[in-house]
C-alpha cells in the first residue's frame, strides 16, 4: 500500500513537473526532473549547438530548464528588436540567484544586478561619469594611446616574446583602474592586478563548472558537503575582491578635496555624490556596498570580456594565413609607419573594421545571455509570458544565424565588405546585447578593441612557435588557452 501511494506521489510529481507547469510556456525540451536540460547544455558545450538545434526544432521563442527555472528564449533577431528594444521596460528587470547575490554583493547592489527606479538612476550616473572622463571623446583615446606604448615597452622588455593574457590584461587593467581610481599599475603594484584578475577568473571557473551550475541552478545543494566547499570558495575570492575595492574607497577618503570641482576619477566623483546625498536614508542610493558593486561591475565586465576578445583576435590571425598581412597592407597605406593609429582613421580602415567585427561575430563570446525578468504579464508572439518569468535574449542564435551570415562557423571578415571594398554594417552584429540592458561600458570597449588590436598588427609581424588551439572552454565567457607570442618590430 505505502509503495503503491509512493508510485502516485512521484507520478502526480512528475506530471507536473513535465507538463502542468510547461503548458502555458512557449514549447521547447522536455526538462529532466530536478536538473532541467542541464544535460543537454553540459553535453554540447559551450551550449550554442543546444540553443541553435532547439531554435531549429521549436521556432525563435522556446523555453528550456536551467535547474527548476523556466527560461523563456528569443532567438530572432527581428524580434528582439520588437521585444527587448522597442517594449524594453517590460523586460528590463535583472533575474537574481538571491541566496548567491545576497552573500556575494550583500544585496541587490551594483549596474548588473540591481533593478526597477535604482537600476535606471545608478546606470544614468555611471554612464554619464564615463562620459565626462572622456567616453568617446579625444581624452579616452588618449588614455588609450598612452596605455598602447606602454605596452610596447613591455613588449620590448621581454625581449619581444611574452603571453597574449599578460600583454592585454595589463593594457586592458590599467585602463580600468586609471578610469576608477586614477592610477596604472607598475613593476611595484602589478601585484595587485593579478590579484583582482585571478579572483575573477577563479570565481567564473567554479560558477560554470558543472557543481557550480548544479549548486546555483538547484541552491539547496550548498548544503551538501561536496557543494559546501565550492560556496566558501566563492566567500574567498569575494573577501579579496571587495577587499581591495574598500581599501581604494579608504584611500581616496583621506586625500579627497570634497570642494573641488574637479575629480580625478569615477571613485572621487562617486565619494563627492555621496557626500551631497548623506543626510539622506541609505545616502540616497551612493553607499559604499553600493560603490563597491559598481567598481566589482566595472571590473568583471571591463577586464575579462576585452581581454579575451583580443586574446582570441590574434588567435584567429595566427590560425588564418593571410588576414594580419592584408590588415598590414592596408594600415601602412593608410596611417604610414611615422606614428601609431587613431581613431580618425577608422574610416578609412575598412578591412581592419571588417576583421575586428567577425573576431566578435565568430568568436560570439557569451553563449548564454544574462537573465532578465519581465516586469509584468506579456505578450510574446502568440505566448502569454506571466509576469517574473526568466527572459533570455540569446544573441549567441542571431551572431550563428545562417541565414544572416552563411557559413557562421567560419572566420570570414570579408562578409563584412560591399563589393567596393567598403565596410559593410549588418544591425544584427550585437555583441554588446541590446535594449535597456545593453553593455553601458561599449563605447571604452569599442575604442579598446579598435586601437589596441590595430596598433599591434600595424608596428608586429605577430608569429607563435605552435599555433593557439582554437579549441573553446567556457566560463561566464568563452576563454582560449593562453599562449606565448613573438613580436617581430616592422620598423
Amino acid at each position: 500500500m505505502l509503495f503503491l501511494i509512493f508510485l502516485v506521489i512521484v507520478a502526480l510529481w512528475l506530471f507536473h513537473e513535465m507538463y502542468w507547469r510547461r503548458r502555458k510556456l512557449p514549447p521547447g525540451p522536455m526538462p529532466w526532473p530536478l536538473v532541467g536540460n542541464l544535460p543537454q547544455i553540459l553535453a554540447k558545450q559551450p551550449g550554442f549547438d543546444a540553443y541553435l538545434d532547439w531554435e531549429k526544432q521549436y521556432g525563435p521563442v522556446y523555453t528550456y530548464y536551467l535547474g527548476n527555472m523556466a527560461c523563456v528564449t528569443i532567438t530572432d533577431y527581428d524580434l528582439l528588436k520588437k521585444y527587448i528594444v522597442n517594449q524594453g521596460e517590460k523586460f528590463s528587470d535583472r533575474y537574481h540567484l538571491q541566496e548567491f547575490v545576497d552573500m556575494y554583493r550583500g544585496g541587490n547592489y551594483g549596474i548588473i544586478e540591481a533593478d526597477g527606479d535604482f537600476w535606471v538612476k545608478q546606470r544614468r550616473f555611471a554612464i554619464s561619469t564615463l562620459r565626462d572622463f572622456g567616453m568617446g571623446k579625444n581624452i579616452m583615446e588618449q588614455r588609450v594611446c598612452e596605455e598602447i606604448d606602454h605596452m610596447f615597452e613591455i613588449i620590448e622588455k621581454s625581449a619581444n616574446k611574452l603571453t597574449a593574457r599578460r600583454l592585454f590584461t595589463i593594457g586592458v587593467g590599467n585602463i580600468i583602474n586609471s578610469v576608477l581610481f586614477g592610477y596604472r599599475f607598475d613593476e611595484k603594484n602589478e601585484h595587485e592586478l593579478w590579484k583582482i584578475r585571478d579572483a575573477l577568473t577563479r570565481q567564473q571557473t567554479e560558477f560554470m563548472g558543472p557543481r557550480g551550475i548544479i549548486l546555483f541552478h538547484i541552491p539547496f545543494t550548498r548544503r551538501i558537503p561536496g557543494f559546501r566547499g565550492l560556496w566558501q570558495r566563492l566567500e574567498i575570492y569575494r573577501d579579496e575582491l571587495f577587499g581591495f575595492f574598500q581599501k581604494q574607497i579608504d584611500d581616496h577618503l583621506k586625500e579627497i578635496d570634497f570642494e573641488s570641482e574637479e575629480s580625478n576619477d569615477i571613485m572621487e566623483v562617486y565619494l563627492k555624490e555621496q557626500r551631497k546625498h548623506r543626510n539622506e536614508p541609505d545616502e540616497g542610493g551612493y553607499s559604499q556596498i553600493q560603490l563597491r558593486n559598481i567598481v566589482f561591475d566595472i571590473w568583471i565586465a571591463g577586464l575579462e570580456t576585452t581581454t579575451t576578445t583580443l586574446m582570441w583576435g590574434v588567435n584567429f590571425l595566427l590560425n588564418h594565413e593571410g588576414v594580419m598581412e592584408r590588415m598590414q597592407k592596408e594600415l601602412d597605406r593608410v596611417v604610414g609607419q611615422e606614428r601609431k593609429v587613431e581613431m580618425n582613421d577608422r574610416n578609412q580602415l575598412h578591412y581592419c573594421q571588417a576583421v575586428i567585427s567577425e573576431i566578435q561575430r565568430f568568436l560570439n563570446l557569451l553563449p548564454q545571455n544574462l537573465f532578465r525578468v519581465a516586469t509584468e504579464d506579456v505578450q510574446v508572439e502568440e505566448h502569454f509570458v506571466e509576469k517574473g518569468t526568466i527572459i533570455i535574449p540569446q544573441i549567441s542564435c542571431v551572431l550563428y544565424n545562417e541565414k544572416i551570415f552563411p557559413e557562421a562557423r567560419k572566420f570570414k571578415p570579408e562578409r563584412f565588405l560591399n563589393e567596393d571594398g567598403t565596410y559593410k554594417k549588418y544591425q544584427e552584429l550585437i555583441p554588446f546585447s541590446l535594449g535597456k540592458r545593453q553593455c553601458a561600458g561599449e563605447g571604452l570597449a569599442r575604442l579598446e578593441l579598435f586601437l589596441f588590436f590595430t596598433n599591434i598588427i600595424h608596428k608586429y609581424e605577430i608569429t607563435s612557435d605552435e599555433k593557439p588551439t582554437m579549441e573553446r572552454s567556457f566560463k561566464t565567457l568563452i576563454h582560449t588557452p593562453d599562449y606565448t607570442c613573438n613580436f617581430k618590430p616592422r620598423f
